[in-house]
């Protein structure tokens, strides 16, 4: 499985809000449902921001940087 870094950003401020990992299935999955999923190393699995906390994100864009090794 390859991960990829995926920055996050507040889309009208521009700030960062988190640095996760992605994996291919949770790129889909965000592509899809246009919420935020990435992939856990510490639990090992998928899971959807704010699953747990109710704190989701709802993605507005999704760019892959310049050598498409991170998101």
């Amino acid at each position: 499985m390859e991960l990829r870094p995926a920055i996050v950003q507040d889309s009208a401020s521009g700030r960062v809000l988190m640095l996760a990992w992605m994996d291919d299935e949770a790129e889909r999955l965000t592509r899809e449902t246009g919420e935020a999923w990435f992939w856990s190393r510490s639990r090992a699995s998928l899971w959807r921001k704010g699953e747990t906390s109710g704190n989701t994100l709802a993605v507005e864009e999704v760019r892959d940087d310049c050598d498409g090794d991170a998101l």
